[in-house]
């Protein structure tokens, strides 16, 4: 067994800023074919164009947080054991 002790702050949140943009592009999708949004006319666009880009940073910023929070807690109790075979 292997154990995971210390995450990457940066790379775990670059991941979590990735995933987040391409689920902000079919969130903002969404948000544009939504019957609700039927009155705001050329902000549609705008939710197609901005949502990934402020989904992506709030994920940035939840990325850190777990990171940080991992680490914090994997030295009070141990990190994750992971088995690797080759």
């Amino acid at each position: 067994m292997i154990t995971l002790q210390k995450i990457g702050i940066m790379s775990l949140a670059k991941i979590h800023a990735l995933m987040g943009f391409i689920i902000g592009v079919f969130m903002g999708l969404y948000l544009m074919i939504l019957p609700i949004t039927a009155g705001f006319g050329q902000m549609k666009i705008a939710f197609v164009l901005i949502f990934p880009f402020v989904y992506a940073l709030f994920t940035f910023i939840l990325g850190i947080l777990t990171a940080l929070c991992y680490n914090l807690a994997s030295k009070w109790i141990g990190g994750i054991e992971i088995e690797l075979q080759k």
